[in-house]
């Protein structure tokens, strides 16, 4: 991995992350195991949730989802749809 002055990454907030947090990010992107938000940001500053850390849980082992599953969370109605296949794989 280079040293974070030269770690390229292409979130509109890239100027935001730390630069010795950048190489284990690109890193965590290149392999598809962090994709970032919808508004092409990456909200270094934020909290995960249960839900996203489940996505990078599922994308890590490289299980395959199944998107027809059904959730039986008595909360499912609050997990963002674009995680949702990943948590109903999980659990």
């Amino acid at each position: 991995m280079s040293n974070g002055s030269t770690t390229k990454i292409g979130f509109a907030d890239a100027d935001s992350i730390p630069e010795w947090a950048k190489p284990a990010i690109a890193a965590a992107v290149a392999t598809g195991v962090v994709e970032g938000y919808e508004d092409n940001t990456f909200r270094s500053d934020y909290r995960i949730n249960r839900s996203e850390m489940t996505a990078m849980a599922v994308r890590v082992m490289k299980l395959d989802v199944n998107a027809s599953s059904a959730s039986t969370f008595s909360d499912a109605d609050q997990i963002p749809a674009m995680v949702l296949i990943f948590v109903q794989k999980r659990f």
